[in-house]
């Protein structure tokens, strides 16, 4: 989707591509009613909104995957946030895996996390009226509702190579299952043909310095 024109066709408002993404976001599609998508529907074909969607996609990803440059500038602000701040994660999240959550513990200085055990990515929707009663105690008494949070921890976090290779995978999943056959192989040539190309691009760069091994966003000294 961070492809020019690709990702303009594969976000192009469905109903029912609208209807199969929300309930991969949820670990029980059948918490998601038809009022849901239709909610969700509306609100993506509201003026702006797919190219808003996909500026913010292209800001943090492209075709070699998300940019760690822009993660580490988001960790960097997270550490400014010093209000009072609750993270609600399901432990079944597909989108984002729940050993992510501990980057909220690490860089967000007075942060707490509540985890639910049998929720995936929108656990408002599965849960709303315990979302709702959560964040309105958490207006109410930010302090009480962290301290009691705080005894929630994540599991280990995953190596970043591991957490890559899962958005990325993810990302061709999802890809795929919205192209038609034909259109899929095609797609599928064309970035084999790409990554062909910055492939033989990067070891041209490598025959022209001898003393690195370059890419223009990853320039390491040989050892």
């Amino acid at each position: 989707m961070s492809v020019r024109g690709v990702g303009e066709l594969l976000t192009h408002p469905d109903r029912a591509r609208t209807a199969q993404a929300i309930r991969q976001c949820v670990a029980d599609p059948a918490a998601v009613t038809e009022s849901d998508i239709d909610r969700a529907f509306v609100m993506a074909n509201l003026p702006g909104a797919q190219a808003a969607f996909l500026r913010l996609l292209r800001v943090y990803a492209g075709l070699r995957g998300i940019d760690r440059r822009e993660l580490l500038r988001l960790q960097a602000g997270m550490r400014t946030i010093h209000a009072p701040v609750l993270v609600v994660w399901g432990a079944q999240d597909r989108i984002l895996p729940i050993s992510a959550a501990a980057n909220a513990r690490v860089h967000l200085p007075n942060a707490g996390l509540v985890i639910r055990p049998q929720r995936g990515h929108l656990v408002f929707v599965e849960e709303p009226e315990m979302f709702g009663q959560m964040v309105a105690e958490f207006v109410r008494a930010p302090d009480q509702v962290l301290a009691r949070s705080n005894t929630a921890l994540p599991a280990p976090q995953a190596p970043a190579r591991q957490f890559l290779n899962q958005l990325r995978a993810m990302r061709l999943a999802f890809i795929a299952s919205r192209l038609p056959r034909r259109t899929g192989v095609a797609a599928s040539a064309g970035m084999l043909l790409l990554f062909a190309f910055q492939y033989s691009r990067q070891r041209q760069d490598q025959g022209k310095s001898p003393l690195h091994d370059c890419h223009p966003s990853n320039c390491q000294p040989k050892l």
